[in-house]
């Protein structure tokens, strides 16, 4: 019980900072770039790092179909995210 706890503290933390200063428009949808995403959670948990995944020795997957994928796994609290 106590990691859903730990993980409903650490999202309703974060979710519940507003960063719409923050946010930008691209081809009609607003997003938050992974700089500031990633400064907001340093600020909030400074012990929190993330991995890469790599896919043959490179930091991302390409399918001709779907196109390129990049994948971090984030790590809070000792918590993988």
């Amino acid at each position: 019980m106590e990691k859903t706890t730990k993980t409903n503290t650490v999202f309703k933390t974060l979710s519940a900072i507003d960063c719409r200063d923050k946010t930008e428009k691209k081809n009609g949808l607003t997003y938050l770039s992974w700089a500031w995403a990633w400064g907001i959670v340093k600020e909030n948990y400074p012990s929190a790092n993330y991995e890469i995944t790599m896919w043959d020795g490179k930091p991302y997957l390409y399918d001709e179909a779907l196109g390129y994928l990049v994948q971090t796994t984030v790590s809070i609290d000792g918590e993988k995210i």
